[in-house]
């Protein structure tokens, strides 16, 4: 995910999780600063909720 993806990526956003092959939506999101990724947790299409690195998305479409 490139800078310009990172910044469009908001709650109810649209993702594909590269990690577990999933769609999912964006519910909240986490900075910690410094060099670490960004964090999001995401509701996935089978219901389950986890936490995604901002490297393992791709935004699919976002909340307008």
């Amino acid at each position: 995910m490139d800078r310009y993806q990172r910044s469009m990526i908001s709650r109810g956003s649209l993702v594909y999780d590269s990690s577990n092959g999933k769609f999912g939506i964006v519910l909240t999101w986490t900075v910690y600063g410094g060099s670490a990724p960004q964090c999001y947790d995401v509701l996935y299409q089978d219901g389950e909720i986890a936490t995604a690195f901002e490297n393992e998305l791709e935004l699919i479409n976002e909340n307008r």
